[in-house]
């Protein structure tokens, strides 16, 4: 413990070199120190590692020894976050997210660390532009934190600038689609379309597949099961039969229409749900893949404004959205090459 110490201490005043050799001591103890000191010693000497002079795959193997030594599996969680950090150093990102994510799995019950793991991913997420998963990410640290602490107001704030970063990011996505379409040929939006239609299609033949192998195996499940004479009073049940709850389905919206899930869904103030594509096929159920209005290319291209007054307030939309998301790259969080693209 004092070794461990000792290191900690020279680790504070910036003598790594030092630090090393103490914690190298307590690593030589092997079995004569307890197995808490012993793992946190390699990973303190792995997080003073010199990526620029040091045998980086030396260090990959010890990491990935540790992880796999089955005496330990109580650490896991700190070894595959310091081995998610190590791989984000090398600028291995899409390694150092699974290990991350590793860690978050074998949780054990260090919150500190946890949350370390939801706030690393969501940084992650947030260099590479993905605002809609980073805001996630930062909402799941919350959970890990002590409210009102210092680190949780930090990650508050974050949170909070980031609602209108994902705002402005979806009206920025969702207007420049729509533009590239409209400044497409008729030709190339055809194309466009009939591929994409295409792999829905095939997507659709391959649920269809698996729906019916899976009816098959359930009936023969159902028939064996019979055989055996086993009860099978669990058959009975509304929700496992399949043309009972379909036929439910279709009485809820006949009576109620398409009501969105939530509190208070029966008053009668309440907005009724548009059809969504999903809702489109259901009441396709009879027809042929191909013939359903959403594998269709021209249900799409027949979507596309051509109005110019339209057209111009998709563009001024976007444009105000571009312009806000620098005022807040800017303004909040310091992101000054961001603002100026």
């Amino acid at each position: 413990r004092y070794r461990f110490i000792q290191g900690q201490i020279l680790n504070r005043i910036f003598q790594t070199d030092s630090a090393n050799f103490a914690f190298q001591a307590v690593i030589d103890l092997k079995r004569n120190t307890s197995r808490t000191y012993y793992i946190r010693a390699f990973l303190e000497q792995v997080k003073n590692f010199d990526y620029t002079k040091g045998d980086t795959t030396a260090l990959k193997e010890l990491l990935l020894d540790l992880g796999n030594n089955r005496e330990n599996r109580p650490f896991r969680d700190v070894i595959f976050h310091e081995t998610g950090n190590a791989y984000r150093i090398m600028s291995n990102i899409d390694t150092a997210v699974s290990y991350f994510n590793k860690s978050i799995k074998f949780y054990n019950e260090d919150r500190r660390l946890q949350a370390a793991n939801y706030s690393t991913l969501a940084d992650i997420n947030f260099d590479l532009a993905d605002y809609q998963k980073s805001g996630k990410y930062y909402d799941s640290t919350l959970t890990f934190l002590e409210e009102n602490s210092r680190p949780w107001r930090r990650i508050k704030k974050r949170l909070e600038n980031l609602a209108d970063v994902i705002k402005y990011e979806e009206i920025v996505a969702v207007n420049d689609s729509i533009l590239r379409l409209v400044a497409m040929s008729p030709e190339d939006r055809l194309s466009y379309f009939t591929d994409y239609t295409q792999k829905l299609i095939e997507a659709a033949k391959k649920d269809s597949i698996a729906a019916i192998k899976k009816e098959k195996r359930e009936k023969n499940k159902e028939f064996y099961t019979k055989k055996s004479g086993k009860n099978n009073s669990g058959g009975t049940f509304y929700f496992y039969n399949n043309t009972t709850l379909a036929y439910g389905k279709q009485e809820f919206r006949t009576i109620w229409g398409n009501r969105s899930l939530e509190d208070n869904w029966r008053n009668a103030t309440k907005s009724i749900m548009t059809r969504g594509e999903d809702e489109v096929a259901a009441l396709e159920e009879g027809v042929p893949i191909e013939k359903r209005a959403i594998m269709n290319p021209n249900t799409y291209l027949e979507m596309i404004p051509s109005d110019l007054a339209v057209i111009d307030s998709l563009e001024m939309d976007r444009n105000f959205a571009y312009y806000q998301l620098g005022l807040v790259y800017k303004e909040k969080f310091r992101e000054y090459q961001r603002a100026a693209d």
